[in-house]
């Protein structure tokens, strides 16, 4: 609850409370677009979970232009392999982007259960 929104006490009208307490909570997750460069892959995260973090994490951010958003997820990914794959050809939206991403962790859950099919 937003800490400048009292809790209704059935005075007033309820519609203008629930406009005033959307106001302030709509205010507390709007962020500096600049942000976007702060979200990083933690260590132990998987590609899967950064990219679902990223996406809710931005979705508050009004105002980011895509262009902003693509390179903020490039900079945030701590994956060589995938940082290079994005960078070759650039991904004009976000939903290439996370196309190009969600082929990637494919392809290494694919290669990794082939690696394990060669052990003995």
């Amino acid at each position: 609850m937003p800490n400048n929104v009292k809790t209704y006490d059935g005075t007033a009208d309820p519609e203008d409370h629930l406009k005033f307490f959307q106001v302030a909570a709509q205010k507390k997750y709007v962020k500096d677009p600049v942000e976007i460069h702060n979200i990083k892959q933690r260590d132990g995260e998987t590609i899967e979970d950064f990219m679902e973090r990223f996406i809710v994490k931005t979705r508050r951010i009004k105002g980011a232009p895509e262009c902003m958003r693509i390179s903020g997820f490039m900079h945030g990914v701590n994956n060589p392999e995938l940082t290079k794959r994005l960078n070759e050809h650039v991904p004009k939206t976000m939903e290439e982007m996370m196309t190009i991403t969600t082929a990637f962790i494919g392809g290494e859950a694919d290669a990794a259960s082939k690696k394990k099919g060669h052990l003995p």
